[in-house]
């Protein structure tokens, strides 16, 4: 009843809003991206305005860039959602996404402060854009939905979507930091989902959602993923170690680069299930390694035609981009369920000075929650948007990345850089949205 009450509010207040500006119900829930930048700033443009282009070209600038500022966080959406954003110290916020002032893709946009009122020296690292007529909760209930949080050293937290379905203008604690540690990413799970979490040395490891106990906002987190670290850096934070909500220091260098979820249809359908339990197995994923370099598929070298797998069927795939500009498209199934904790195993090869920047998944062929069937036409059709540093976006067919056996290959040019530019973000956009479709 809560639920059903919501949602005629949200849809009352949205009959007002679109009644106001004279638009119509229907062109306010128009898709669009919500693009963010390091200084606060944000607007919503149309997606369309990016028209497709040929992989490895160098796209199309997103508006202007005061300086040293930096494009931080792209999302797509559609104007009825909620969209949550997370801050770097562990809060979160919420808005309209039809509040957010729309804007030209050469604009600046409009400060966060008129959308927002953040705590001094927070900063935006995540965004989750919420269905708010379907909560996006399924089938199941809201009961059943859980939202994971990654920080940047690799810790993961899970906790009832239900905490956050009251936001208030001032925001509300999410999670609990361990000092220099970072809030980094954050996801809708449900019971059976699988976690995959890609580091910046270009490992990536797949977990069962499941294993991960869930938790009260207050609490803190448990590891996810654990990484080597250079002799004398600073490594990740110890397993005991207590929350710091005044963390007002440096923050530690981050090393995860990106979260999917896997629907547990699809871990069912592709047999995904790993080990049971939470132990770490290091070993395991020594072993898991060692198996591969032995396969004969894992050069080390940037993929040419002749790495491409000519019989890689429908997926799904999970695609892999780096700071320097390279992707990878491999077939999901090359990533069983691991223990979580460990240190997964390689998803990527990189040159000297490239790391693994963000990542996707993709022709995933899921309707609802709980069911899988054959891929839709339109999971052939699906685009990404890659977004720089510097404010420079490309869109164009996950397609024409062609899928690849070996873990340890470096990919393929997808996006080319200008001077010290790099890789921040990578936005699915599903094959409905394609203009000329």
């Amino acid at each position: 009843a809560q639920a059903t009450d919501g949602d005629e509010s949200a849809l009352a207040a949205a009959r007002l809003h679109a009644k106001r500006h004279n638009v119509t119900l229907e062109s306010l829930n128009a898709d669009a991206l919500v693009i963010m930048t390091g200084r606060g700033y944000i607007k919503r443009i149309d997606p369309d305005v990016f028209s497709k282009q040929n992989r490895n070209t160098q796209g199309r600038n997103m508006g202007k860039m005061r300086g040293g500022d930096e494009v931080t966080k792209v999302a797509h959406c559609s104007g009825l959602d909620t969209v949550l954003f997370f801050t770097d110290r562990g809060r979160v916020y919420a808005v309209r996404a039809y509040d957010i002032p729309q804007a030209s893709t050469t604009a600046l946009g409009t400060p966060f402060t008129r959308v927002l009122k953040l705590r001094e020296g927070e900063s935006i690292t995540a965004m989750l854009p919420v269905d708010t007529m379907q909560g996006r909760q399924g089938t199941g209930g809201a009961e059943k939905a859980h939202l994971v949080m990654v920080t940047a050293q690799g810790l993961i937290k899970k906790t009832c979507a239900s905490e956050f379905g009251s936001i208030q203008k001032n925001g509300k604690k999410a999670l609990g930091l361990r000092r220099g540690d970072r809030l980094k990413h954050v996801a809708v799970v449900r019971e059976g989902d699988g976690i995959i979490i890609g580091g910046d040395s270009g490992r990536v490891i797949h977990f069962a959602a499941d294993n991960v106990r869930a938790s009260s906002r207050n609490a803190g987190a448990v590891f996810a993923m654990k990484f080597k670290t250079a002799k004398g850096a600073a490594g990740q934070p110890a397993d005991n170690a207590e929350s710091d909500d005044d963390d007002a220091g440096e923050a530690l260098p981050a090393h995860v680069a990106g979260m999917a979820v896997v629907p547990a249809a699809v871990v069912r359908s592709l047999g995904l299930q790993g080990p049971p339990g939470s132990d770490t197995d290091a070993n395991a994923d020594a072993a898991d390694d060692s198996v591969t370099d032995l396969a004969g598929d894992d050069t080390g070298v940037e993929m040419n035609e002749d790495d491409a797998d000519g019989d890689a069927g429908t997926g799904p795939f999970i695609l892999l981009l780096t700071s320097r500009g390279k992707g990878k498209r491999m077939l999901l199934d090359e990533f069983r369920q691991q223990a979580r904790g460990g240190s997964g195993k390689t998803g990527m090869g990189l040159s000297p000075g490239d790391s693994l920047a963000a990542l996707c998944l993709t022709g995933m062929g899921v309707s609802q929650p709980g069911e899988i069937s054959a891929p839709p036409d339109d999971v052939g059709l699906e685009h990404v948007i890659i977004g720089s540093q510097e404010g420079v976006m490309n869109r164009f067919d996950v397609s024409c990345i062609k899928v690849q056996k070996g873990r340890t290959a470096k990919g393929t040019g997808v996006m080319k850089l200008k001077g010290d530019d790099s890789i921040r973000d990578i936005t699915l956009l599903p094959g409905h949205l394609d203009p000329k479709s």
